[in-house]
């Protein structure tokens, strides 16, 4: 279709087009002069209206094909145009999309009598208690973090997942998941303290955690963040771990892509 669209755009195809359908008769005409010497069964007038019916089947076919042109380019015009319009509703619901970045973290293990122990470094912090309702452990680790918001809207919520999702390894070690109301205003930090039960981790030896993080802001937007903890067991801020904000961040609302 390539070809046509080219050839259908050629002012040189117009022109030639319309030079023939003018010379045709006359050569027609002076043809049927020549008398006995361009014989035919047909009289001067038939060529003649066989030649108009013609031009017209020949008409009719190129304003189909221009038709056809049209409405292709048309088509592709009205896709730009939607793609351009979807990027701008992508790029205007971005501005609400929370940023946020992990400023500060460090592990400690403590019983539960010193849940609300006061960490000097950290500002006045949210407990996060993810201990499943019923399981019991001699020691709990406390992770302590300060997250900033660094938008323009503040945070209102958190959801916190231990483990990968669709796995029970967070069920096993006694964990459960948390949606808890938590404020973070906008340009502004925020200290959580997630409370881990210490048991199992101690019972198989192995003492690596992932906590995978939402952040919910005023508008329901959500902002994922991973923390991958390699060793609980090392104390203090040289501890080994990696922070992820996730590469993409859908638009929609979160309680929206959830249902």
């Amino acid at each position: 279709m390539e070809w046509l669209k080219k050839v259908l755009t050629s002012v040189w195809f117009y022109l030639i087009l319309f030079v023939i359908s003018i010379i045709v008769p006359f050569i027609i005409n002076e043809l049927y002069k020549i008398g006995e010497g361009y014989i035919t069964d047909w009289v001067a007038s038939d060529t003649l209206s066989f030649y108009g019916n013609y031009l017209s089947f020949f008409g009719t076919v190129v304003l189909g094909a221009v038709a056809i042109f049209q409405t292709e380019r048309a088509n592709e015009q009205t896709e730009r145009a939607n793609n351009l319009s979807l990027q701008m509703q992508r790029l205007e619901c971005a501005k609400f999309i929370s940023i946020v970045s992990l400023e500060y973290l460090t592990i400690a293990k403590r019983t539960e009598s010193q849940e609300n122990y006061r960490n000097p470094d950290m500002p006045v912090f949210e407990k996060i208690n993810l201990t499943s309702n019923g399981f019991s452990s001699t020691k709990y680790y406390h992770i302590d973090t300060v997250f900033e918001n660094k938008s323009e809207y503040p945070i209102v919520e958190v959801v916190v997942h231990a483990g990968d999702y669709g796995s029970a390894t967070n069920l096993f070690y006694g964990i459960k998941d948390v949606d808890l109301p938590i404020y973070i205003p906008p340009n502004q930090s925020a200290g959580i303290r997630f409370i881990v039960p210490f048991e199992i981790f101690d019972k198989v030896k192995k003492y690596n955690l992932s906590l995978r993080i939402g952040f919910i802001n005023i508008f329901d937007y959500l902002t994922k963040t991973t923390i991958g903890i390699s060793d609980l067991e090392s104390s203090g801020k040289k501890n080994n771990y990696f922070y992820r904000i996730a590469k993409y961040t859908d638009i929609n609302p979160f309680h929206q892509k959830t249902e």
